[in-house]
C-alpha cells in the first residue's frame, strides 16, 4: 500500500496517519484529469485521493452499482483544491458512488475547495451524474455556487425530463461558505421549461426530475446568494438539520433577481423542510415556489432581511419575509403546510401565502415575533393570506403572534436569547399552547427531536418545554426479587437526554447514579428498600412515586454428613438443614422411606434393595418461595455396613450437632458432641479448609460437651468431630 505524507505534521508523527485505507486504485496528487473508463474499476472498489494541492480536479466515468457504491476518499491528509481562473472539483457522468472527505482523523473536511475562478461552481456533480452521497468537503471562495449538483436540459432530449432523473442525491456534514453564488444548487430553475435555442430554432426544454434528496447537517455561511436552492425535487425530499447563516450578502439588484433567500422550495419540488436555522440573511428565511405537499415545520427563522440595505420601496422594492409561498408550478388542489416555527424579527411580514391553486393550507403552531411592518397592518403583518387576486385557502390554529420589540420582551419567551438559545422558559406563553400535529405528516417532535408532546399538550414553535411529567412513577412497580439476581429501575413515558436524574433510595441520595435508568447487580438484602427518582428540567424538580423492592433469599439446604449404619439398624434418623423459609422434599436413589417426607428432620428406613447394594444417596431437595424458587439440592451417602456380631438397636446416636445451621453473622451458634469413651477434639475449619477458626479437645470422660461461637463472617465452615472411636463431619453455613 502506498503510504502518503502530506505534512510536516504528519512527518513528525506517523501514528495519527488516517484509518488504514485499503485503496483499489490510487489518483496521486499531480493528476487533475482521471477518465475511469479504462481503469478496470469494479462496483465496491475504493479509489483513494492522494492529498495535497491541485489546481482544479475532473472525475469522469466512476461508476458503482446500485448494490456496491464505489468510494471516493481523501487519503493522506486534506486535499486542497484552489485556483482563481478555472472551475474546482467537477464530477462527470459518476453514478453509485460516496465522495467522502473523512478520511483523514486530523481533519473534518478532507476535501477542500477553497477558491475558483469567475462563474464557476466548488463542486460540481453533473453530465447524467446520479444516486450518490457526498461527505465532509469544505468549499468556499466560489465564483459561484458552492454545491452545484444537476444537469442541463439539452437538444437531443437524453438528459431532460422523461429520459434521465437523478436519484437518491445526498449531501451531509458539509462546509459552504463564502460562495459568489449559491450554497447549494440542486436541481434546475427552470421546472416549466428552458428557453432556449435547438438547431437554430427557439425550443422549451424541460430539465430533469430529482427523486430522493437528503440535505441535512450542513453548516452554510456568507453565500452571496441563496444558501440552498432545491428545485425539481418533485418526490422524497428532506432537507434538515442545517445551520444557515449570512446568506444572500450580495444585497443588490443581482440578488434580488438570483435569490438571497436562506431555503429555496424552488419549483417543481415537495418534501419536508424541518429542523432547520435560518439567521441573519438579507432575503427571507424560506421561498417556497413547489408543485404542493411540502412542509416547512420546527424551523427557526431569525431576524430575515433585517439588516438588508435594500429599500422596501422604490426602486427596490424588497420585502423579506419570514416565509412566502406562490402558485409558480402549484398542482392544484395541493397544500403548503407552515408548522411550528418560530420567526423572530421577519423585516417584513411573518408568513405571506400567495397561493390560490392550492387548498388546505395549514398554519398551525408558528410563533411570530416582531414583524418588521406591524405598524402597516397588525393582523396581516403576522400571517398574510390575501393575494393581489383572491384569499388563499387555509386552516390556521393556535399560532402565536406578538408585535412587542423583541429586546423588550426578550425575557418573556426565551431562555437566554442573547447566546442564540431561544428554548421556553417556565411560564413561556407558549408553553401547552398548541394543537397536536401528529397526524399531520407525523410531526410527532421538535427542533431538537425531543418527542410532542412533552407537557398537557403540543407547544407553539420549534422547541418543546420539558416540563416536568405529574405524579409520575418508576417502573418496575414494587418488583419482588431473589438475592442474587439484578433489577433494571426506568422511568416511562419521558424523553431522557432532556431531564437530568438522581436516583434516591430511602429518601437518601445515591452517588454516582444519575442516568435515566437505574440498574443493580448482585442484589442482596441489604438491597431492599424503596426507590425513587428526582426529576429536573434545568428550572424545577420533582420526584417521582417510589417502588419497593422487595427480596428474598433462594433456598439453602445441607442434608449432612455421609454416615453408615449396621445392616440389622431398622432405620436412620436425619438432622438436614435448611434456611430461607424454603419447601423441601427428601428423594432416595434406593427403595427405602422416608418418614415425614417433607421436613429436614426425618426417619429414613432403608429398603431391601439398599442393604442389598449397600446404601444409597439420599437427597434433601428445597426451593424457596417466588421468586426463589430455583430448586436446589444436597446429597449424604448412606452406607450400610453388615456389623458382624451387632445386636439390633433402633438408631445411631448423633455424635455432633450444630445450630442455628444456617446461622446469621450476629447469631450465637451452639455446637453439641458426643464421644463416649474416647479422647478427641472438635476443629472448625473454613471453606475450602485452608484456615481453621477454632480447635476444642476435649478427654475421656467429657461424653457430652457443648460449645459457643460467635463473630463468623458470611461463608460456608466445616467441623470435624475427631475422636478415638468415631470420626465425622458436618457442614455450618452463616449467611
Amino acid at each position: 500500500m502506498k503510504r502518503v505524507f502530506c505534512s510536516m505534521f504528519f512527518l513528525l508523527s506517523t501514528a495519527l496517519l488516517s484509518q488504514e485505507i485499503n485503496c483499489d486504485y490510487i489518483i496521486d496528487s499531480t493528476q487533475v484529469y482521471v477518465d475511469a473508463s479504462g481503469l478496470n474499476l469494479q462496483p465496491g472498489d475504493t479509489i483513494c485521493l492522494e492529498c495535497g494541492h491541485r489546481p482544479f480536479l475532473q472525475l469522469k466515468n466512476f461508476q458503482g452499482d446500485s448494490l456496491d457504491y464505489i468510494t471516493l476518499i481523501n487519503y493522506g491528509g486534506q486535499i486542497l483544491i484552489k485556483n482563481d481562473t478555472f472551475y474546482g472539483f467537477v464530477l462527470n457522468n459518476c453514478k453509485y458512488f460516496y465522495l467522502s472527505g473523512a478520511g483523514h482523523p486530523s481533519y473534518k473536511y478532507g476535501i477542500k475547495v477553497g477558491g475558483t475562478g469567475p462563474g464557476s461552481s466548488g463542486l460540481s456533480l453533473d453530465n447524467l451524474s446520479t444516486n450518490f452521497e457526498v461527505d465532509h468537503v469544505e468549499v468556499c471562495n466560489t465564483g459561484f455556487a458552492g454545491i452545484m449538483s444537476k444537469t442541463n436540459p439539452r437538444c437531443d432530449l437524453t438528459t431532460n425530463r422523461g429520459f434521465f432523473t437523478q436519484y437518491n442525491t445526498v449531501f451531509h456534514d458539509n462546509y459552504v461558505h463564502h460562495t459568489g453564488g449559491e450554497g447549494f444548487y440542486i436541481g434546475h430553475s427552470y421546472y416549466n421549461g428552458w428557453p432556449t435555442t435547438c438547431n437554430g430554432e427557439p425550443d422549451t426544454l424541460f430539465p430533469h426530475d430529482v427523486v430522493g434528496l437528503r440535505v441535512y447537517d450542513n453548516i452554510i455561511d456568507s453565500t452571496a446568494y441563496d444558501a440552498v436552492q432545491i428545485d425539481c425535487a418533485v418526490e422524497d425530499c428532506k432537507v434538515y438539520n442545517n445551520m444557515i447563516s449570512y446568506y444572500g450578502l450580495a444585497d443588490d439588484a443581482y440578488g434580488l433577481y438570483y435569490g438571497m433567500t436562506g431555503i429555496v422550495v424552488g419549483g417543481g419540488s415537495s418534501g419536508d423542510y424541518f429542523n432547520n436555522v435560518i439567521a441573519d440573511g438579507k432575503g427571507s428565511g424560506f421561498f417556497v415556489f413547489g408543485l404542493g405537499d411540502v412542509f416547512v415545520y420546527n424551523n427557526l427563522i431569525l431576524r430575515p432581511g433585517r439588516n438588508s440595505g435594500l429599500t422596501p420601496g422604490p426602486p427596490d422594492h424588497h420585502h423579506p419575509y419570514g416565509i412566502f409561498c406562490d402558485d409558480r408550478t402549484t398542482i392544484p388542489g395541493k397544500s403548503f403546510n407552515f408548522i411550528n416555527n418560530h420567526i423572530i424579527s421577519p423585516r417584513d411580514i411573518g408568513i405571506r401565502i400567495w397561493s390560490l391553486l392550492s387548498e388546505g393550507n395549514r398554519l398551525y403552531n408558528n410563533f411570530v415575533l416582531d414583524p418588521g411592518v406591524k405598524d402597516w397592518n397588525i393582523p396581516r403583518a403576522f400571517i398574510d393570506v390575501i393575494a393581489p387576486s383572491g384569499t388563499a385557502d387555509t386552516l390556521s390554529y393556535n399560532n402565536h403572534l406578538d408585535s412587542t420589540s423583541f429586546e423588550l420582551i426578550k425575557n418573556t419567551y426565551f431562555v437566554f436569547a442573547d447566546t442564540g438559545n431561544y428554548k421556553s422558559k417556565p411560564g413561556s406563553p407558549l408553553i401547552n399552547a398548541g394543537i397536536a400535529v401528529d397526524s399531520v405528516n407525523s410531526i410527532d417532535f421538535d427542533f431538537e427531536n425531543v418527542p410532542r408532546p412533552q407537557g398537557e399538550e403540543y407547544d407553539v414553535g420549534c422547541y418543546e418545554f420539558p416540563s416536568l411529567p405529574q405524579n409520575f412513577g418508576i417502573l418496575p412497580l414494587n418488583p419482588l426479587k431473589c438475592a442474587g439476581e439484578w433489577v433494571h429501575f426506568w422511568v416511562p413515558a419521558v424523553y431522557h437526554l432532556i431531564y437530568d436524574f438522581q436516583w434516591l433510595k430511602d429518601d437518601n441520595i445515591l452517588e454516582g447514579a444519575h442516568d435515566s435508568a437505574l440498574i443493580i447487580l448482585d442484589l442482596s438484602l441489604a438491597d431492599s428498600g424503596y426507590y425513587s427518582v428526582v426529576l429536573s428540567n434545568g428550572f424545577d424538580a420533582d420526584t417521582s412515586l417510589p417502588s419497593f423492592l422487595s427480596l428474598h433469599m433462594p433456598a439453602l439446604v445441607y442434608a449432612g454428613s455421609d454416615t453408615i449404619i449396621c445392616n440389622s439398624d431398622l432405620f436412620v434418623n436425619l438432622y438436614a438443614q435448611l434456611g430461607n423459609d424454603s419447601v423441601c422434599w427428601w428423594a432416595t436413589t434406593g427403595d427405602g422411606w422416608f418418614d415425614p417426607e417433607n421436613d429436614p428432620h426425618t426417619t429414613y428406613y432403608p429398603g431391601e434393595e439398599d442393604r442389598q447394594n449397600g446404601g444409597a444417596f439420599l437427597s434433601l431437595n428445597a426451593y424457596s418461595w417466588a421468586p426463589c424458587q430455583e430448586i436446589v439440592s444436597d446429597t449424604l451417602y448412606l452406607g450400610i455396613d453388615p456389623c458382624p456380631g451387632a445386636a439390633l438397636h433402633s438408631c445411631v446416636p448423633d455424635a455432633l450437632r450444630v445450630y442455628p445451621n444456617p446461622a446469621r453473622q450476629d447469631q450465637e451458634i451452639n455446637i453439641e458432641f458426643n464421644d463416649p469413651g474416647g479422647d478427641g477434639s472438635v476443629m472448625l475449619w473454613s471453606d475450602p479448609g485452608n484456615a481453621v477458626f477454632l480447635e476444642h479437645r476435649y478427654n475421656r470422660g467429657k461424653e457430652n460437651s457443648y460449645l459457643k461461637i460467635n463473630g463468623l463472617s458470611r461463608g460456608v465452615y466445616f467441623l470435624l468431630l475427631n475422636g478415638t472411636n468415631l470420626n465425622m463431619v458436618t457442614k455450618l453455613i452463616v449467611l
